[in-house]
């Protein structure tokens, strides 16, 4: 049983690591939004933002990214090691 739960650890970080492989596209889109979202936030609280935007001006909508499979992904490799390190420690402690 406790050999059973490692081995299902090691295939959920699997899927996990896929799942991150087949999102690694939008890994660069993400990137380069956390950057300039943080760029300018760091402006606005210098006080470097001369830059005004007009009001009433709608901004841009990003398009479409798969978000959910790279977290996804991400938890499941977590999720993956946590349940091999369990079963790890239900080996040793049997």
């Amino acid at each position: 049983m406790e050999e059973l739960v490692g081995l299902i650890g090691i295939f959920v970080f699997f899927f996990g690591v896929h799942l991150i492989w087949q999102a690694r596209d939008e890994v660069l889109f993400w990137l380069h939004k956390f950057l300039g979202t943080f760029r300018k936030s760091l402006r606005e609280t210098s006080g470097l933002n001369h830059r005004h935007d007009e009001p009433g001006a709608a901004p841009a909508a990003a398009p479409e990214r798969h978000m959910l499979r790279m977290v996804g992904g991400f938890g499941l490799a977590v999720l993956g090691q946590l349940l091999f390190l369990l079963g790890l420690v239900l080996v040793f402690t049997n």
